[in-house]
């Protein structure tokens, strides 16, 4: 287990003086999510944050909204909360509140005053002085926890773990300071990519800072760049530290790397938001991304992650998502730089970076290597075998596939072989055991059947896996450079950089090392040739070469190189010169333009663009912008010239917005774009915005006969939107964007309708008694496909001929084939919708309800209004459904702080999954729980509770596959016999009903009877100990013969008597230790008794 660190920071604090923030300036309070592992015991579970808003939070467990004072006690002082009912280790409980960002004191006391009295003597009362820890007299704040456990379990022996966690802020001595929290456990919480923050929930870490040093232990990130150029990137677990002093700074690093880097440029698609699907280097699509470390560039602009903001990410699937706020089209340019997960090889990484400046004059250096330990493999084992394989390959990476199989002996696999491929023959019923690797469809030789849970031959190149694994090939890195330049502060400013590389791509094989090392260098200038009241002039100048074994650490070009050069990234040779002039004339006007020439091993090319931005004082800012891009070699596109015009005024509350631009593109023929277009906003309110916008496009094609452009397509979107911020208890925003693209009857294409809604609101009325959040989220998407389609006819009568050599049709007036064009199928219809809503209200003490419905649909249905307005009769539908689920949960308590108390819960779920290969999944299950307490004295308490839950499977082909009902009835007696004795008693009777009629229809219904008693004790000891001891007898019985039952059964529901006991304590040995001991014994009748003991010692400080 890795050693973990994490700091949260906050960030204002007090100033000096009598004018105090707090009262000039209005606060927002932050609002926190975060999430507790339970670790079977009650509490206190110590909170991130102190001083929090008083009943601003909501805890749920496994749906439930829990209730203060019933389910739970918040201290908002200390951050801390204590639950009623033991947290088991697998549950999780989520919270979500609000607190003030900024540092107060837990206390605060006045200085002492000594006593005086006019014309009689001083008594003075000797104070006891208090003792201080050495690190409170420092100003160094602790807090934290720390365990030591024992644990023995009869199967596996004896057990010995620890964990530390604990917060470090303040000062070590003067000019010295710590900050953090470290921690040798894993983070309970799980990132999702639909929030925006992961880092300080994700990001651990231990930072030390002084006069001029830094250090931090834990996670960090290496960010280094030269002043002109990118060096690297990486999120690395392990220790950096930075020296800085008299124009030195001198950095060294090391770490192991969070995941492999790739940076890749994905080309957006016409009317799709995503899923985008991430690769590795290798164009792997099965890879895991590392949380957090993506960053995501559109059209050149950083994205920011979040469901409210640009996109969400998949990080286990690695597939990135768009929100409606970033509309994806045809000529999107998405740039993704990432880490990710895969099987490999453990990498280290280590730097030394040092760079110095004085005056006018800078220089730097660095050297880096990133390489694979060939000792520390994981997911796979490097056998001497495989070792052997690796130093024959050479770096050759489609030569790296070996076999499989592994014979395991009769009876102990899953596969049989025959002849020349796999036969899947069961669990245990076979005798291989095989690893299958996707390689795209119809390029394999086996599918996966949902029917046999396993993998099918089908042939050679009909599948689409193959019964092969690739070895990951291990590569290590050097990565060095310098870089110096000159800065006068007036005129001139001139860096340059020389960077090598040594990539070696098989570090266990020397052959195909020759084009091992690589260099790079670039010379940047800047000169400044006017500078006066009329305008600054700068010229600008830069040269850059890169040979083809060059291989950087990170993504040297700029985020928005594919858009301005029109051409994706290269990794051989490269060479880009560059020149421009600036005039600049601050509150008046600023102007660029500049030539670039780049040159590649079979392609030369010109960028010549300008830039005209009017900023004048209470004049319309305009901006004009051109850019032509001149292209030749082995390459079809030629030609690209792009121009913009975009106007905006602010008049009072209005703000209109015009913009127009155009694009040609040379390419085997000559095609353009002209699109304009304009947006209205307003400024509503103090925090509200209300915009319109309207565009459209034209796409042309270029007549060579008529020498003219023919208009190819026609494309409109219209947009509105409406966000207000926190008002009065109330926030909301609507997004609405609606987007046609039509294809003249004459040329081919796809014709796509595409209407995106996000509508969310919450609502916090009545002091906070109701509380409503809404979410809308609607993507409709109708797509025609039509083709060109070439037919004979007599000849003479055509208007074209078929080339023989090559299959292609040309224009002949005297030809045999004529030309039409005709749609494929029925279009295809597609509406993903996704909303939800939560209510919450408690209009007096005696009542508190709870409630969230929630609908998932992807439908294919022609009809979208019913999709749109949540007909759900339409919804779940086998012909129409793609994947679907909706789900209504529900808490009703009435009388929650009384003697007699009610409540009932509910949940109710069913869904249907048609993307499976051989069929149609639909599911349901619902549960409801009906619970009474009633307090019959003041010590003693009785509560019944009914519950009934079902699971149902089936498939539209097979019908049900399995059903499984359970019906629960569960009394609980409990007496304070002592004031600090408590005695309980739980008795339960249910039946379950299992039928699986698919795999076992011989069965029938499986009825299982289900009783137990359990008895048990609560006793505290003088606020010192708290000692739980429960004793289970559970007895499971069928008419069916226990042989026949399906494994999961007894597994699940073990025929006979099952007794489980156990007993803990807890012990406060002092206001800082504590200790925990429990002992569990367990006896099943189909296995041997299983005893298992744990004793912690536990420090809180």
């Amino acid at each position: 287990m890795f050693l973990r660190f994490f700091i949260l920071l906050l960030s204002q604090t007090f100033p000096a003086g009598n004018d105090s923030p707090l009262f000039n300036s209005s606060i927002s309070l932050s609002l926190r999510k975060v999430a507790i592992e339970g670790e079977g015991r009650k509490g206190p579970y110590k909170l991130p944050d102190i001083f929090i808003q008083k009943d601003s939070e909501i805890v749920i467990k496994e749906t439930i909204q829990l209730e203060r004072e019933k389910d739970y006690f918040l201290n908002t002082k200390n951050g801390t909360i204590l639950f009623f009912e033991s947290l088991k280790e697998d549950e999780k409980v989520y919270i979500s509140y609000r607190y003030f960002p900024f540092n107060i004191k837990k206390e605060y006391k006045t200085r002492s005053i000594r006593s005086f009295v006019q014309g009689k003597p001083v008594l003075k009362e000797k104070i006891k002085e208090e003792k201080i820890k050495k690190y409170e007299r420092t100003g160094i704040v602790l807090g934290g926890a720390k365990t030591f456990s024992i644990g023995m379990n009869s199967s596996t022996g004896f057990s010995f773990d620890q964990s530390l966690k604990v917060n470090i802020t303040g000062e070590i001595t003067q000019g010295l300071s710590i900050s953090g929290v470290l921690s040798d456990e894993n983070t309970p919480l799980e990132p999702e990519g639909a929030t925006e923050s992961l880092e300080e929930l994700d990001r651990i870490y231990v930072t030390v800072e002084g006069r001029g040093i830094r250090a931090t232990l834990g996670d960090y990130r290496l960010n280094y760049r030269t002043i002109t150029t990118p060096v690297i990137e990486r999120d690395l677990l392990g220790i950096t530290s930075d020296i800085k002093g008299s124009g030195t700074e001198v950095n060294a690093s090391f770490g192991i790397p969070r995941g492999k880097f790739h940076s890749l440029h994905i080309k957006g698609m016409e009317g799709k938001q995503g899923p985008y699907q991430l690769k590795s280097q290798d164009g792997d699509e099965d890879i895991v991304i590392v949380a957090g470390t993506e960053t995501v560039y559109l059209d050149g602009m950083l994205m920011k992650r979040g469901e409210k903001n640009d996109y969400t990410i998949d990080y286990s699937l690695a597939q990135l998502t768009f929100t409606v706020k970033r509309l994806i089209t045809g000529e999107s340019d998405i740039v993704v730089e990432f880490q990710y997960s895969r099987i490999g090889f453990r990498s280290s990484l280590y730097s030394t970076m040092i760079n110095y400046k004085k005056s006018k004059y800078n220089i730097g250096c660095f050297f880096i290597r990133d390489g694979d330990e060939i000792t520390q493999a994981e997911g796979f084992e490097l056998t001497n075998a495989r070792k052997g394989f690796l130093a024959q390959i050479g770096d050759d990476t489609t030569m790296n596939w070996m076999e499989s199989g592994v014979y395991v002996g009769e009876g102990k696999g899953e596969y049989s072989f025959a002849d020349s491929f796999y036969v899947y023959e069961g669990y245990r019923k076979g005798d291989w055991n095989v690893s299958f690797t996707y390689v795209g469809e119809g390029n394999g030789d086996y599918i996966y059947s949902d029917t046999l849970s396993g993998f099918a031959y089908v042939s050679s190149n009909n599948g689409d896996y193959v019964a092969k694994i690739r070895v990951p090939l291990p590569e290590s890195e050097n990565y060095a450079g310098f870089d110096m330049g000159f800065d006068d502060q007036k005129r001139l400013k001139l860096q340059g950089v020389f960077f090598g590389s040594d990539y070696d791509r098989n570090i266990l094989s020397g052959l195909d090392d020759n084009d091992n090392k690589g260099y790079l260098t670039e010379l940047n200038g800047d000169i400044k040739l006017i500078k006066s009241k009329w305008g600054d002039m700068n010229i600008l100048s830069g040269y850059r070469y890169r040979n083809r074994n060059f291989k950087p650490l990170s993504r040297i070009e700029k985020e928005d190189f594919e858009e301005r050069w029109s051409m994706g990234r290269s990794t051989g040779m490269e060479e880009i010169k560059k020149g421009g002039v600036i005039y600049n004339k601050e509150n008046l006007l600023f102007s660029k333009a500049n030539i670039s020439l780049l040159r590649r091993k079979n392609i030369d090319a010109n960028l010549r663009e300008g830039l005209f931005s009017l900023r004048r004082k209470n004049l319309p800012k305009v901006d004009v912008t051109s850019s032509i891009v001149s292209i030749k070699g082995d390459t079809l596109l030629t030609g690209v010239k792009k121009n913009g015009l975009n106007i905006s005024y602010s008049v009072w509350r209005i703000m209109p917005v015009v913009f127009a631009k155009q694009e040609l593109r040379k390419e085997s023929s000559k095609k353009r774009w002209r699109e304009g277009g304009g947006e209205l906003g307003f400024l509503l309110l103090k925090n509200s915005k209300l915009s319109f916008g309207y565009s459209k496009r034209f796409d042309e094609l270029f007549n060579i006969t008529e020498e003219n452009y023919e208009r190819e397509s026609r494309t409109t979107t219209k947009n509105f939107s409406f966000e207000t911020e926190e008002i009065n208890l109330f926030r909301g925003n609507l997004n609405v964007i609606s987007r046609k693209r039509r294809f003249t009857p004459q040329f081919p294409g796809e014709n796509i309708e595409l209407l995106l809604i996000e509508f969310s609101t919450h609502f916090i009325p009545f002091r906070r008694r109701f509380d409503l959040e809404t979410n809308y989220s609607v993507t409709g998407k109708n797509s025609s496909l039509f083709k060109e389609i070439f037919y004979e006819v007599e000849e003479g009568k055509g208007d074209y001929s078929k080339d023989t050599m090559t299959g292609e049709y040309y224009p002949d007036t005297l030809g045999n084939y004529k030309r039409k064009i005709e749609q494929i199928g029925e279009g295809n219809p597609v509406t993903a919708l996704r909303t939800y809503i939560r209510v919450g209200f408690s209009p007096a003490k005696i009542i508190r309800c709870n409630f969230t419905a929630s609908v998932c649909e992807e439908n294919k249905g022609k009809e979208k209004l019913p999709v749109y307005t949540l007909r759900l009769s339409r919804f779940l539908d086998d012909s129409l459904t793609v994947s679907g689920r909706q789900s209504l949960d529900g808490n009703i308590s009435l009388y929650p702080l009384k003697s007699t108390s009610l409540s009932y819960s509910f949940n109710f779920t069913k869904g249907l999954n048609n993307e499976l290969v051989s069929r149609a999944k639909r599911d349901y299950s619902d549960r409801n729980e009906f619970r009474i307490e009633q307090s019959l004295t003041e010590k003693s308490k009785i509560s019944l509770k009914y519950s009934r839950k079902r699971r149902i499977e089936e498939s539209v082909e097979r019908g049900l596959e399995k059903s499984e009902r359970r019906e629960e009835f569960a009394p609980e007696y409990s007496h304070y016999i002592l004031d600090y004795l408590e005695a309980r008693i739980k008795a339960t009777t249910g039946n379950v009903k299992i039928e699986e009629p698919l795999w076992y229809s011989h069965l029938g219904v499986i009825n299982i009877k289900r009783e137990s008693l359990s008895p048990g004790f609560n006793w505290t000891v003088k606020n010192s100990a708290i000692i739980d001891a429960s004793f289970a007898v559970t007895k499971h019985s069928t008419p069916t013969n226990e042989e026949d039952l399906p494994s999961d059964v007894r597994s699940f529901y073990p025929i006979g008597i099952t007794t489980d006991w156990k007993i803990g304590a807890t012990i406060s040995i002092s206001n800082m230790f504590s200790m925990n001991l429990s002992y569990n014994g367990l006896n099943r009748p189909d296995k041997k008794t299983l005893h298992s003991a744990n004793a912690e010692l536990r420090a809180d400080f």
